[in-house]
């Protein structure tokens, strides 16, 4: 959710998202279900899903 308003808010990739969810941390967290804050490194982590297929 975070990810898709902040490219509707205009940015343009994961590093100008961080940046911009950082910014709007309060803003995001009261209108969200946020109970540990903003998740740290999550544009940056690789997706795992499925690698227990390739192995």
């Amino acid at each position: 959710m975070i990810a898709v308003m902040g490219v509707l808010a205009g940015n343009g990739g994961p590093t100008g998202i961080a940046e911009w969810a950082n910014d709007k941390a309060e803003w995001l967290q009261s209108i969200l279900d946020l109970p540990h804050g903003i998740p740290r490194g999550w544009p940056n982590r690789p997706c795992r899903l499925g690698a227990e297929s390739t192995r």
